[in-house]
């Protein structure tokens, strides 16, 4: 088995700033980055902009026979041909941040140093903005700086490409490595970054309570693989004491001749006390398609016929119940109404029944009359049930002599299908969302149950987003609690099941809320403070007399309070699973609740992206709490409450620390009530506060409150 090690040290110059770039969905609140920018001096380059500089060291002679050279962290070291090196990375001060290893491979039980990898080509490059891209960072111009490498200990088994890149505005740098096989190689694990970070500035810590996936971060930087799949190490050394932090993501096969590898990295900046919000800043940036709410229907709860399906007859009506109240009469819309299950012929792969005349084309088109669209929910290990042995059957008839269970993300001639019927959907029918749905998983997992199997979710998402690039992909089942799962999905669900009830405060309802957020709480918001909420799934609206939700009873008050309280939460997605008949109620009660909701969430869209949790635990064994969801931005904020408790609590904070403001930044917040039925609190609404003065937040028992405000704020 061989493992590569590839590393880089930097030499940074931090500088102070202005705020961030106005057109940022979340700003780094450390100063303004400002443009990238590249120098070439003698056998230097320097990567750098207002904050940081990244230099680089040309070792070597092309093709000369090995020798020993001056090494950049110190004493000397063998060189065969030319190599680029990287020196440590350094605050304004002069003090050093990291200190780097030099590249190596691990090869069997031998280490080679960085005379393995000679560099053939290094490249700089004028990184163009692409204004229309959905990934913000694309949005900008940049710099990067490349080096192909070739592997002269193995015979040229393979070459690796390593790309810097700086982009305008970014807090934070990224390196990509691309490993082509030229040959069958035994190569399984990839070590892109192993560096030892300066003990001055603070104990180095290993964020999150998973297995995979997690960030290094001390006061000043944050690091990471991007892909949720990593692994990563801190050790203890001696002499001199300091820590060694390793990150490595293995790849579980062999790379075969012909194929390519891609991986990637990132280190950053953190601003004083702000380290979640540095990182979502980064997220934000990178990820495909950044923050945007997704509100939609789904029909997992709407009747089916005796085949437990839904047909086209049934969803026309449907559109047109939608359409009429929501779009008609109250001007507001979703953004997709989706297909949960019930769709498809479950005697093939993914394709849709008879029921549906002319496949989704007609309904597509109709809902796009409606300004939405369709999606579809789709299970990428076959369903369960006997829905699933159809579709084993099925495909068995036609791969005679696959695998027992073919329906394997690993199997590849399965994969492959299923991608293409993805696509087939995507171009016949319009479908903008994917719910990909029963993927293997633990109850609460903190990582991969089957590593080849979450590396097949992550292709499959990053080949839906090849064919789309703005497709909205759910991963319903199967995550965990890492924030790099949204470099590949828009939304992951929370684990555990997908209903239930908590506690001993209030009626089902109140414990299915309870529930709910308890889950989220206990899955992420404890054992991750570094994975962000925006992106998380907490569970459909539910309003519904059809399944295990028809117990929670329908009183248009309770789900006006379930509505407010899941979208309060912030997060992008937002599930609706209710019955026409009982939004009907009232004369249309919840249909009016529904739509003032979205308009709150479409109009708090700019700062939503920083949501964050706040307050206590949702139920703690005995007794609930005041507990919910703020975000800030230097404009405005948002601030939902709950109390789950059945007796009157109070949170005693400050806005500073609800908001998370940042502590260069002072001044007066005025909230205001979101929804005109809610009562005033006192000393706290429809006035300026201090940020930093003390108050008392009283909920009454099982209360929601939603608050909006404005920012009066100096710097």
């Amino acid at each position: 088995m061989k493992t590569l090690y590839l590393t880089i040290a930097a030499a940074v110059t931090f500088l102070a700033s202005s705020l961030a770039t106005a057109w940022a969905v979340v700003e780094y609140p450390g100063g303004d980055p400002g443009p990238a920018k590249v120098k070439e001096t003698g056998e230097e380059i320097t990567l750098s902009n207002k904050l940081f500089s990244i230099t680089m060291q040309k070792l070597g002679e092309p093709g000369a026979k090995p020798k020993r050279v001056s090494d950049p962290l110190g004493g000397t070291k063998s060189v065969g041909g030319q190599v680029l090196e990287f020196k440590e990375m350094k605050l304004a001060d002069g003090t050093k941040v990291f200190s780097g290893v030099e590249s190596f491979f691990q090869i069997n039980d031998k280490m080679w140093n960085s005379d393995v990898m000679e560099m053939e080509k290094l490249k700089v490059e004028n990184l163009k903005a692409e204004p229309k891209s959905p990934q913000l960072s694309r949005r900008v111009p940049g710099k990067a700086v490349s080096a192909v490498f070739i592997d002269n200990k193995t015979n040229d088994a393979y070459t690796v490409e390593a790309r810097l890149e700086l982009r305008d505005g970014s807090h934070y740098l990224r390196l990509e490595l691309t490993v082509k096989a030229k040959k069958d190689t035994d190569l399984t694990t990839i070590w892109p970054w192993w560096f030892i970070p300066n003990v001055s500035h603070g104990k180095v810590v290993i964020s999150g309570d998973t297995t995979n996936g997690r960030m290094m971060t001390n006061d000043i930087i944050f690091a990471g693989l991007e892909t949720p799949m990593s692994g990563i190490s801190a050790h203890q050394i001696t002499v001199p004491p300091c820590t060694e932090v390793q990150r490595f993501l293995e790849r579980g096969k062999p790379l075969r001749a012909g194929e390519t590898w891609h991986v990637s990295a990132v280190v950053g900046l953190i601003a004083p006390q702000q380290a979640r919000r540095s990182v979502l800043a980064y997220l934000e940036r990178e990820r495909p398609a950044a923050y945007h709410p997704f509100i939609h229907y789904n029909d997992r709860y709407a009747p089916r016929d005796e085949k437990n399906r839904t047909d086209e007859t049934m969803w026309t009506e449907l559109l047109d119940t939608w359409n009429a109240e929501l779009h008609t009469q109250r001007g507001e819309r979703v953004d997709g109404m989706v297909l949960d299950s019930g769709w498809d012929n479950t005697n093939g792969l993914w394709s849709v029944h008879k029921g549906f005349a002319k496949g989704l084309a007609d309904l597509s088109k109709k809902a796009a009359g409606m300004k939405t669209g369709l999606g579809v929910g789709i299970c990428p290990t076959g369903g369960t049930g006997n829905a699933r042995q159809q579709r084993i059957d099925a495909w068995n008839k036609k791969h005679p002599g696959d695998a027992e269970d073919p329906f394997r993300l690993s199997n590849k001639p399965y994969f492959n299908t299923l991608v293409g019927r993805c696509k087939a959907l995507m171009k016949s029918g319009d479908i903008r969302y994917f719910k990909l749905d029963a993927l293997a998983t633990q109850a609460k997992s903190k990582g991969p149950v089957n590593a080849d199997e979450s590396n097949g979710v992550l292709q499959l998402a990053t080949e839906l987003r090849k064919a789309r690039p703005n497709v909205y992909i759910n991963t319903a089942a199967g995550a965990w609690a890492s924030p790099f799962w949204c470099f590949f999905a828009d939304a992951v669900g929370r684990p555990d099941a997908e209903f239930g009830q908590t506690g001993t405060a209030g009626d089902a309802r109140d414990k299915w809320m309870t529930y709910r957020d308890g889950i989220v709480h206990e899955t992420f918001v404890e054992v991750a403070p570094l994975c962000p909420l925006n992106f998380v799934a907490y569970g459909p609206t539910l309003v519904t007399a059809n399944g295990r939700p028809g117990e929670l009873g329908n009183k248009p008050a309770d789900c006006v309070k379930d509505m407010r309280c899941a979208f309060g939460n912030g997060s992008a997605l937002q599930e609706i699973c209710v019955d026409p008949e009982l939004m009907a109620q009232d004369n249309g009660a919840l249909w009016d609740a529904l739509a003032e909701c979205i308009k709150w969430m479409r109009r708090n869209a700019d700062v939503l992206a920083d949501t964050h949790w706040v307050g206590g635990k949702p139920w703690d064994g005995t007794d609930g709490s005041v507990y919910g969801w703020a975000a800030w931005n230097k404009k405005k904020c948002t601030l939902t409450l709950r109390n789950s408790s059945a007796s009157e609590k109070t949170l005693h904070t400050t806005l500073r620390q609800a908001l998370d403001v940042p502590p260069n930044v002072t001044g007066t917040v005025t909230l205001k009530n979101s929804y005109a039925d809610q009562r005033a609190l006192p000393n706290l609404t429809d006035r300026p506060v201090d940020v930093d003065a003390e108050i008392d937040i009283t909920l009454q028992p099982l209360e929601v409150l939603v608050l909006e405000g404005t920012n009066a704020m100096g710097k």
